[in-house]
Protein backbone atom coordinates (compact mmCIF):
# COMPACT_ATOMS: atom_id res chain seq x y z
CA UNK A 1 0.00 0.00 0.00
CA UNK A 2 1.45 3.60 -0.59
CA UNK A 3 1.99 6.13 1.37
CA UNK A 4 -0.91 8.28 0.26
CA UNK A 5 -3.47 5.06 -0.16
CA UNK A 6 -2.37 4.45 3.50
CA UNK A 7 -3.51 7.96 4.71
CA UNK A 8 -6.53 7.62 2.61
CA UNK A 9 -7.20 4.30 4.57
CA UNK A 10 -6.66 5.57 7.91
CA UNK A 11 -8.51 8.81 6.95
CA UNK A 12 -11.43 6.31 6.07
CA UNK A 13 -11.22 4.39 8.88
CA UNK A 14 -11.29 7.26 11.76
CA UNK A 15 -13.91 9.11 9.58
CA UNK A 16 -16.02 5.89 9.93
CA UNK A 17 -15.47 5.02 13.65
CA UNK A 18 -16.38 8.62 14.12
CA UNK A 19 -13.37 9.68 15.79
CA UNK A 20 -12.56 12.23 14.04
CA UNK A 21 -13.50 15.26 14.86
CA UNK A 22 -12.56 18.44 12.03
CA UNK A 23 -13.61 21.32 14.08
CA UNK A 24 -11.43 20.86 16.78
CA UNK A 25 -7.98 20.40 15.14
CA UNK A 26 -6.80 21.09 11.88
CA UNK A 27 -4.21 18.31 10.63
CA UNK A 28 -0.75 19.32 10.50
CA UNK A 29 -0.30 18.03 6.87
CA UNK A 30 -3.21 21.12 6.15
CA UNK A 31 -0.85 23.75 8.12
CA UNK A 32 2.49 24.46 7.19
CA UNK A 33 6.12 23.93 8.05
CA UNK A 34 7.44 22.42 11.19
CA UNK A 35 9.13 24.54 13.56
CA UNK A 36 12.64 24.53 13.68
CA UNK A 37 12.75 23.05 17.32
CA UNK A 38 11.59 19.49 15.62
CA UNK A 39 14.99 19.25 14.05
CA UNK A 40 17.18 20.62 16.85
CA UNK A 41 15.23 18.73 19.36
CA UNK A 42 15.29 15.26 17.53
CA UNK A 43 11.20 14.91 17.44
CA UNK A 44 11.03 13.65 13.78
CA UNK A 45 13.32 11.70 11.85
CA UNK A 46 13.81 12.88 8.90
CA UNK A 47 14.07 10.35 6.83
CA UNK A 48 11.09 8.86 7.62
CA UNK A 49 7.86 8.77 5.67
CA UNK A 50 5.08 11.29 7.90
CA UNK A 51 1.97 9.67 7.91
CA UNK A 52 -0.28 12.53 9.53
CA UNK A 53 -3.51 10.34 9.62
CA UNK A 54 -2.35 7.16 11.80
CA UNK A 55 -3.42 7.08 15.48
CA UNK A 56 -1.30 8.25 17.83
CA UNK A 57 0.10 6.74 21.07
CA UNK A 58 0.85 7.65 24.63
CA UNK A 59 4.47 7.42 24.07
CA UNK A 60 4.53 9.59 21.13
CA UNK A 61 2.88 12.51 22.87
CA UNK A 62 5.56 12.19 25.81
CA UNK A 63 8.43 12.47 23.55
CA UNK A 64 7.63 15.42 21.78
CA UNK A 65 6.36 16.84 24.78
CA UNK A 66 9.73 16.35 26.52
CA UNK A 67 11.39 17.91 23.54
CA UNK A 68 8.95 20.78 23.70
CA UNK A 69 10.00 21.40 27.24
CA UNK A 70 14.02 20.87 26.70
CA UNK A 71 13.52 23.45 24.14
CA UNK A 72 11.54 26.15 26.48
CA UNK A 73 14.10 25.22 28.72
CA UNK A 74 17.18 26.07 26.78
CA UNK A 75 15.44 29.62 25.30
CA UNK A 76 12.77 30.98 28.02
CA UNK A 77 13.81 32.55 31.30
CA UNK A 78 12.63 30.62 33.70
CA UNK A 79 12.30 27.82 31.52
CA UNK A 80 9.01 25.58 31.13
CA UNK A 81 7.89 25.93 34.06
CA UNK A 82 7.49 24.15 37.46
CA UNK A 83 4.36 22.23 36.02
CA UNK A 84 5.85 20.78 32.82
CA UNK A 85 8.92 20.04 34.17
CA UNK A 86 7.46 18.02 36.96
CA UNK A 87 4.93 16.44 34.79
CA UNK A 88 8.36 15.24 32.04
CA UNK A 89 10.26 14.23 35.03
CA UNK A 90 7.06 11.85 36.45
CA UNK A 91 7.35 10.36 33.07
CA UNK A 92 10.59 9.17 33.83
CA UNK A 93 10.35 7.91 37.25
CA UNK A 94 9.53 4.38 37.76
CA UNK A 95 5.72 4.02 38.31
CA UNK A 96 3.61 3.87 41.11
CA UNK A 97 2.72 0.09 43.08
CA UNK A 98 -0.47 -0.95 40.61
CA UNK A 99 0.13 1.74 38.22
CA UNK A 100 1.91 1.04 34.61
CA UNK A 101 3.19 2.92 32.31
CA UNK A 102 1.67 1.98 28.65
CA UNK A 103 3.62 3.89 26.28
CA UNK A 104 1.86 2.33 23.72
CA UNK A 105 -1.91 3.00 24.27
CA UNK A 106 -3.68 4.94 22.53
CA UNK A 107 -4.05 8.69 22.92
CA UNK A 108 -7.38 10.66 22.85
CA UNK A 109 -8.03 14.41 22.19
CA UNK A 110 -8.64 15.03 25.87
CA UNK A 111 -5.55 13.87 26.57
CA UNK A 112 -3.36 15.45 24.00
CA UNK A 113 -5.01 18.99 25.35
CA UNK A 114 -4.40 18.63 29.07
CA UNK A 115 -0.65 17.95 28.00
CA UNK A 116 -0.96 21.10 25.56
CA UNK A 117 -2.84 23.44 27.90
CA UNK A 118 0.93 23.73 30.38
CA UNK A 119 2.59 24.61 27.48
CA UNK A 120 0.08 27.16 25.91
CA UNK A 121 -0.20 28.47 29.36
CA UNK A 122 3.74 28.89 29.72
CA UNK A 123 3.71 30.55 26.06
CA UNK A 124 0.85 32.46 27.07
CA UNK A 125 3.37 34.56 30.22
CA UNK A 126 5.95 34.91 27.40
CA UNK A 127 3.69 36.74 25.27
CA UNK A 128 3.50 34.48 22.65
CA UNK A 129 0.50 34.72 20.29
CA UNK A 130 1.73 33.08 16.59
CA UNK A 131 1.06 29.66 14.85
CA UNK A 132 -1.21 27.51 15.16
CA UNK A 133 -2.88 29.81 17.87
CA UNK A 134 -6.05 31.77 16.12
CA UNK A 135 -5.97 35.70 16.62
CA UNK A 136 -7.11 35.95 20.31
CA UNK A 137 -7.05 32.65 21.06
CA UNK A 138 -5.63 30.87 24.16
CA UNK A 139 -5.42 27.70 22.63
CA UNK A 140 -5.50 25.67 19.21
CA UNK A 141 -8.43 24.32 19.62
CA UNK A 142 -12.02 26.30 20.07
CA UNK A 143 -12.36 27.96 23.15
CA UNK A 144 -16.34 27.14 23.00
CA UNK A 145 -15.85 23.53 22.29
CA UNK A 146 -17.90 20.86 24.73
CA UNK A 147 -15.53 18.27 25.30
CA UNK A 148 -17.76 15.83 24.11
CA UNK A 149 -14.94 14.53 21.48
CA UNK A 150 -12.11 14.25 24.21
CA UNK A 151 -12.58 10.46 24.28
CA UNK A 152 -12.19 10.79 20.12
CA UNK A 153 -8.80 9.05 19.57
CA UNK A 154 -5.99 11.79 18.07
CA UNK A 155 -3.97 11.19 15.37
CA UNK A 156 -0.01 12.19 14.66
CA UNK A 157 -1.03 15.07 12.62
CA UNK A 158 -3.37 16.32 15.51
CA UNK A 159 -0.09 16.05 18.33
CA UNK A 160 2.00 17.84 15.03
CA UNK A 161 -0.34 21.15 14.86
CA UNK A 162 -0.84 20.86 18.44
CA UNK A 163 3.29 21.61 19.34
CA UNK A 164 4.13 23.54 16.17
CA UNK A 165 4.64 26.24 18.26
CA UNK A 166 8.02 28.34 18.21
CA UNK A 167 9.31 28.97 21.51
CA UNK A 168 10.58 32.50 21.73
CA UNK A 169 13.96 33.26 22.81
CA UNK A 170 14.88 35.70 25.81
CA UNK A 171 15.61 39.14 25.15
CA UNK A 172 18.86 40.61 22.94
CA UNK A 173 21.54 38.99 24.37
CA UNK A 174 20.49 36.46 26.65
CA UNK A 175 22.45 33.44 26.66
CA UNK A 176 21.47 30.95 28.76
CA UNK A 177 24.22 28.00 27.40
CA UNK A 178 23.33 25.45 31.06
CA UNK A 179 19.49 25.74 30.48
CA UNK A 180 18.51 27.05 33.80
CA UNK A 181 16.68 29.64 32.51
CA UNK A 182 19.47 32.37 34.11
CA UNK A 183 21.19 34.29 31.73
CA UNK A 184 24.68 33.45 31.87
CA UNK A 185 26.73 36.97 32.05
CA UNK A 186 24.29 37.64 35.31
CA UNK A 187 25.41 34.26 36.69
CA UNK A 188 29.08 35.47 36.06
CA UNK A 189 28.16 38.81 37.50
CA UNK A 190 26.86 37.46 40.36
CA UNK A 191 28.85 34.33 40.52
CA UNK A 192 31.57 33.98 38.85
CA UNK A 193 30.65 31.25 36.75
CA UNK A 194 27.41 29.11 35.25
CA UNK A 195 25.66 26.62 36.19
CA UNK A 196 24.49 27.97 39.20
CA UNK A 197 21.17 26.29 41.00
CA UNK A 198 18.30 28.21 40.41
CA UNK A 199 16.50 26.73 43.04
CA UNK A 200 19.39 27.94 45.50
CA UNK A 201 19.16 30.95 47.74
CA UNK A 202 22.45 31.93 48.62
CA UNK A 203 21.37 35.44 50.92
CA UNK A 204 18.27 33.64 52.63
CA UNK A 205 15.64 36.01 51.66
CA UNK A 206 13.07 33.83 50.64
CA UNK A 207 13.86 34.43 47.12
CA UNK A 208 15.59 31.54 44.89
CA UNK A 209 18.40 32.40 42.15
CA UNK A 210 15.87 32.48 39.31
CA UNK A 211 13.53 34.75 41.13
CA UNK A 212 16.11 37.58 41.81
CA UNK A 213 16.87 37.35 38.33
CA UNK A 214 13.53 37.63 37.25
CA UNK A 215 13.28 40.22 39.73
CA UNK A 216 16.41 41.99 38.96
CA UNK A 217 18.06 41.98 42.25
CA UNK A 218 20.79 41.28 43.77
CA UNK A 219 21.11 37.32 44.86
CA UNK A 220 24.11 37.99 47.38
CA UNK A 221 22.23 40.61 49.37
CA UNK A 222 18.96 39.84 51.23
CA UNK A 223 16.15 41.96 49.66
CA UNK A 224 14.75 43.88 52.66
CA UNK A 225 11.28 43.84 50.41
CA UNK A 226 10.58 43.33 46.99
CA UNK A 227 6.90 43.74 45.67
CA UNK A 228 5.62 40.66 45.02
CA UNK A 229 3.60 42.16 41.41
CA UNK A 230 7.47 42.70 40.36
CA UNK A 231 8.04 38.79 40.48
CA UNK A 232 5.64 38.31 38.34
CA UNK A 233 6.04 40.83 35.27
CA UNK A 234 7.14 39.80 31.68
CA UNK A 235 10.83 41.38 31.79
CA UNK A 236 11.10 40.80 28.23
CA UNK A 237 9.19 40.91 24.47
CA UNK A 238 9.86 37.61 22.43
Amino acid sequence: MTASARKRYYLSALLAAGLLSAFSFQFFSLFGQAPDWWTQQGVIDPAATPDDYAAANIGQLKHIATQATAEMNAKLPGGAGEAINALVTSWQQPPAEGVTHDDFAALNLGQLKAVAKLFYDRLAVAGYGGPPLADGQPYPWPSDASGTDNYALANIGQIKHVFSFTVPSGPPGFVDTDGNGIDDNWELAHFGQIGIDPTADPDNDGLSNLAEFLAGADPNAAAESVPPASLNLIVYSP
